[in-house]
């Protein structure tokens, strides 16, 4: 707990410090902090609106990061846990009170301002403390001096910091994050002016942004600035992983007596791909208790996947999907027998998805889960709002497959309303169109790419539903089987972007393709602030697919950041 808050208030640079003297504004106080990309408030008890207060927080916005500040005792701090904070501030290095809380497990963040105070907290176990009162006491240049003896401490400033004096601090190395009032005042609190609060929060969270980055025009072959240093984010994935058996090589089905039997699946294949990465993926899905269920677990977890959310149940199967790989003029071909498989028959009452969505920063579905079934598609947008209320980020891989829906709903029906619980969408062309109604006029079989109109499809999918802050879209352009142009364009918070374009002559396997592309979207907008290198992480790991056999993408972080770099040639690396 205490490292993802830590890294949270980190990736924020800011914590609101707020007196609050009636409970009654604390909620609507809470929402204009979130409206304005807060979701982190330190509730001070130098009131006795204080404790209901964090109570009141805690329970209508559980993804609200609610502290207590100018904690003076044990009591107050026991008071504050059980009213729903998760974290104590106090305004002085209390031993007492600090072994309190680690017994709790309870982090913890007691001012000092001198080199006594730091040695004693480090000798506490701690590494990151509060500064206070910052400016009085010295302010940057004081806090450069105590990291000298001290290297492995780091602070959260707090006392007399404003926009005017915000610079010196966001870009000192030596500190996490900033308090402050400034966002959200008292008068301004009294008067209830939640619009204003909003903007100067999201005013706070621009300046703070633009300060860490330096606004300097990076190169784009080069990684950007972590958004969050050695974070591993919690991905959640849910969907179903079938039984792929393919012909071998370029052969067609059962020119030769043996099929290639392995496992994949949309929403497994962003799972395996994301913990590739380093991150903590989760797949979530329904399995029978069989061979061949317990197969496709074993698969999935060795290449470090979280399967602690699997329902392995009586009865049911795997589904199964056959593939003949393309050649040339000749396409590639899929074969669906998935009816009746495990997944197909979920539920949501199958699944606990607000324990499953605990801790988890990012969740992914694709379009092929809802498709399945009316239930898999129930299924799907109980996980979406779940995650939403777990403070998740949501995306969603379009991913049209006309051969799936045929249980008696139509495909924007279904997509339009699940989009609604979306923050990223993830498509082609083709997916917005069929899933959303959203048309364009794209010819999907030309081989020719025109941005312009994917500006302007990508822009309508935006206004049509103002949830989704990013559009990433794939553009395939296939000459052949085997020989595809490769590139994406983005449409997010800082404008519409095309990626390096990648000449694909050789594809050994090209299903899975898309996937890839998903967790790199998702693994870039987590990892890099810049949001044209997140795209080009993208399409790279989406290239380096491309030349893997099997569903699953196996390249590393590494790899995929030296392809950003240049380094295509495929030259032995020894």
């Amino acid at each position: 707990m205490a490292d993802k808050l830590l890294s949270t208030i980190e990736s924020l640079g800011i914590v609101p410090v707020i007196v609050l003297k009636d409970a009654e504004k604390a909620v609507p106080l809470a929402k204009a902090l979130l409206d304005g990309g807060i979701p982190c408030i330190e509730v001070t008890f130098r009131t006795s609106a204080a404790e209901e207060s964090i109570r009141r927080i805690s329970k209508a916005y559980p993804q609200m990061m609610c502290g207590a500040g100018t904690v003076l005792s044990i009591e107050q701090a026991q008071k504050a846990i059980d009213a729903g904070a998760s974290f104590i501030v106090s305004p002085g290095l209390d031993e007492k009170l600090v072994r309190w809380c680690q017994e709790h497990s309870v982090p913890v963040f007691p001012g000092v301002c001198t080199a006594s105070e730091v040695q004693a907290a480090v000798g506490l176990g701690l590494n990151v403390l509060k500064f206070f009162p910052a400016e009085s006491s010295g302010g940057v240049k004081m806090i450069k001096d105590l990291c000298g003896p001290f290297p492995s401490v780091r602070f959260m400033t707090t006392g007399g910091i404003s926009m005017a004096n915000l610079a010196e601090y966001t870009t000192s190395p030596y500190v996490v994050a900033v308090g402050g009032s400034w966002m959200a005042k008292g008068d301004i609190i009294e008067k209830q002016d939640w619009a204003k609060i909003t903007m100067l929060c999201k005013e706070a969270v621009t300046a703070i942004k633009d300060l860490r980055s330096g606004k300097k025009e990076e190169p784009k072959a080069q990684p950007s600035k972590p958004v969050e240093k050695n974070r591993v984010h919690k991905i959640v994935t849910f969907g179903e992983i079938m039984l792929r058996l393919k012909s071998p090589e370029h052969e067609r089905f059962f020119q030769s007596p043996k099929l290639e039997a392995t496992f994949g699946g949309g929403e497994a294949n962003v799972a395996v791909s994301l913990s590739m990465f380093g991150e903590h993926a989760q797949f979530v899905t329904a399995l029978p208790k069989n061979a061949i269920g317990e197969s496709a677990v074993a698969e999935i977890r060795r290449h470090g996947v979280d399967v602690s959310r699997i329902n392995m149940v009586d009865g049911g199967r795997v589904g199964i999907y056959f593939l003949e790989t393309g050649a040339d003029q000749r396409p590639s071909l899929v074969v669906y027998d998935r009816a009746d498989s495990c997944i197909a028959k979920a539920k949501p009452s199958d699944f606990d998805f607000d324990a499953i969505m605990d801790g988890a920063d990012w969740f992914h579905v694709t379009g092929i889960t809802p498709a399945v079934s009316q239930s898999c598609a129930d299924c799907a947008l109980s996980a979406m709002k779940a995650a939403k209320k777990a403070g998740a980020k949501v995306s969603i891989d379009l991913n049209y497959r006309k051969k799936l829906w045929k249980y008696g709903k139509s495909a924007p029906e279904v997509m339009r309303e699940l989009t609604k619980y979306a923050d990223v969408i993830i498509a082609n062309e083709e997916d917005i169109q069929k899933c959303l109604d959203i048309s364009a006029p794209v010819d999907v079989t030309s081989g020719k790419i025109d941005t312009d109109v994917y500006k302007v499809l990508t822009e309508e999918v935006k206004k049509q539903f103002p949830n989704v802050s990013h559009v990433a879209v794939s553009l395939r352009e296939s000459r052949s089987a085997d020989r595809n142009g490769w590139s994406a364009a983005l449409n997010g918070k800082g404008g519409f972007y095309h990626s390096r374009h990648y000449d694909m002559n050789d594809i050994i396997d090209r299903v899975g393709g898309g996937d890839s592309f998903a967790a790199g979207i998702i693994f870039g907008l987590l990892n890099y602030e810049d949001e044209e290198f997140a795209l080009n992480y993208a399409v790279a790991a989406s290239a380096l697919k491309h030349t893997i056999p099997g569903d699953f993408n196996l390249t590393r972080r590494s790899e995929v950041e030296a392809l950003c770099k240049g380094d295509g040639s495929g030259r032995v690396q020894r």
